[in-house]
């Protein structure tokens, strides 16, 4: 039996990252499309992750997993939560016990949503919710600076523009393992 890579298949992250601080957190989506959160956590093939803050978001990173065969894996699942530690919270349209537990642990909140959820839309209820009232678990992330709760300032506009630009690029590539 050969055994999955601890590691990602592929990983793509903004060369300008933006800097850190206390107004921001990290946050995953399972997307297939980088539009809508539409697979399932143990077997999604991509994350897309996104860094928040109350007014704005930004996409920082995405993480592309080598497709295997259904079922349950344990080193499947592990690679996905390893990729994944320093998230707040992840979106998904299902996930199993075994997960919800790992996650758990690291203080990472699973949020299952409805298949085909616009990224967009719940990035945008977020920010919104982080202005007005946040919900208890977005609540509880703001006031805990955990270290996957890293909070960031986002960057200068200009200076990011050229990583998004060149993200923005590979994101229209096709990608074939």
């Amino acid at each position: 039996m050969v055994h999955a890579s601890r590691k990602p298949a592929r990983k793509l992250s903004l060369v300008h990252q933006p800097t850190l601080d206390a107004k921001t957190v990290r946050i995953a989506f399972a997307t297939h499309d980088n539009k809508s959160v539409n697979q399932h956590f143990g077997s999604a093939t991509q994350f897309s992750i996104y860094y928040i803050c109350p007014k704005s978001w930004t996409l920082v990173e995405l993480i592309e997993f080598a497709k295997s065969p259904p079922g349950h894996d344990v080193n499947k699942l592990k690679q996905r939560v390893d990729a994944l530690s320093e998230c707040s919270a992840i979106y998904c349209n299902a996930i199993g016990v075994s997960a919800i537990k790992q996650l758990l642990v690291l203080n990472i909140k699973p949020i299952n949503v409805d298949a085909g959820t616009e990224i967009k839309t719940l990035l945008h209820k977020l920010t919104t919710q982080w202005q007005a009232n946040p919900n208890y678990w977005l609540a509880n992330i703001i006031r805990h600076d955990s270290k996957k709760t890293k909070v960031a300032k986002l960057a200068d506009e200009s200076a990011a523009q050229p990583s998004e630009k060149r993200l923005a690029s590979l994101l229209d590539e096709e990608w074939e393992l």
